[in-house]
């Protein structure tokens, strides 16, 4: 019951406060990469998180909220 009530108005938070938040911390995943691997070219860099599997936190808050509405509608079927 709770989770019917309070996943709406969680996602809907995260909607809203996801572009302020996420890009920031986008961003710095970025800049760590780039001066870790001493480039300054993002296609590198890119290339580097898909070969190391290292996802941007928008990616992985994206992901996440999909999986836990998904999780919410399977709650809701009646078997």
């Amino acid at each position: 019951m709770i989770i019917k009530k309070c996943l709406p108005i969680l996602t809907y938070g995260l909607e809203v406060c996801a572009k302020r938040v996420l890009q920031p911390l986008d961003f710095t995943v970025n800049r760590v990469l780039i001066k870790l691997l001493k480039s300054s070219n993002i296609a590198v860099i890119e290339q580097c998180r898909y070969f190391f599997h290292i996802e941007l936190p928008s990616v992985q808050l994206q992901r996440r909220l999909e999986k836990s509405l998904a999780n919410a509608a399977d709650d809701d079927k009646v078997y």
